[in-house]
């Protein structure tokens, strides 16, 4: 009730005069604040960091500036301004709560636009999902899968998983296993291997070709073999490698073993 009769007693005493100081300072102030928001652009604009981050951040300011000149204005009038204060903290408290989530992700977007471990068209793993990265904002990254799913991850669950950027650098290896029967000459092999790997259009020259033994098996060995190809062309390397050994395999007389059962029975018994 006192607070409608101070209203009341407020807007008796109405004359243009006594809102002429908080009308002028309502014009500068959003004057001022339009200056600094163009000082803010050309400060932020030639900087390399991501541009969505300064977006964000440009909204908040702005919002904060023109509260700041209301207070004031409501302060020339003669308004008790401390009462607003408390309001507004305790409805961004209440905000702030209901969006907790949301902040958090955000908090995580901020994370990841400053720190920038992948950038738009990078094929990265991020705990259980593996992708090409489609977009990013300040709460969710999509990624577009293999099989052609786009994936929405929130950024907070994003900022806080292992993430291997398979695009960051300009080459990868390729490493393979083969296997062969014990009745080939381990250099007959590793011969024929790296000739298949070398017949690969997409294998670096300038890199070296790694092939060894890994494991003596049962009934073959196990051979690896390591060849470096651009990050582009992986998957093009990965099966190129593996069909132009089985045509190595073939030119050579190489065969792969298979599990089979060898019966030996006495002389003259079927």
């Amino acid at each position: 009730m006192d607070y409608l009769n101070k209203a009341l007693d407020f807007f008796k005493d109405f004359s243009i005069i006594k809102f002429l100081p908080a009308v002028i300072i309502v014009v500068v102030g959003i004057i001022l604040v339009h200056i600094l928001m163009k000082i803010y652009d050309k400060s932020t604009a030639k900087s390399k960091a991501d541009q969505s981050i300064f977006k964000f951040f440009r909204g908040l300011i702005r919002i904060l500036l023109y509260i700041i000149v209301l207070l004031i204005a409501a302060s020339s009038l003669g308004i008790d301004v401390s009462a607003l204060i408390a309001l507004l903290s305790v409805a961004t408290l209440a905000v702030s709560l209901a969006v907790q989530g949301t902040l958090s992700n955000l908090a995580g977007g901020i994370m990841l636009l400053t720190a920038k471990p992948f950038k738009v068209g990078d094929y990265i793993e991020a705990g259980s999902h593996t992708g090409t990265v489609t977009g990013t904002s300040l709460v969710y990254t999509k990624l577009l899968t293999v099989d052609n799913k786009e994936v929405s991850i929130p950024n907070s669950d994003l900022a806080a998983a292992r993430i291997v950027n398979y695009s960051a650098l300009e080459k990868r290896r390729v490493d393979l296993t083969f296997k062969a029967s014990y009745d080939y000459s381990i250099d007959d092999v590793k011969a024929v291997l790296a000739k298949a790997a070398e017949n690969t259009s997409c294998v670096l020259k300038e890199d070296p070709i790694f092939v060894a033994v890994s494991k003596y098996c049962e009934s073959d060995i196990e051979y690896v073999l390591r060849a470096y190809v651009k990050t582009a062309d992986y998957w093009n390397g990965y099966f190129g490698i593996t069909e132009n050994v089985k045509r190595a395999y073939d030119t050579y007389g190489i065969s792969f073993t298979y599990p089979h059962l060898n019966l030996h029975l006495p002389d003259g018994k079927r």
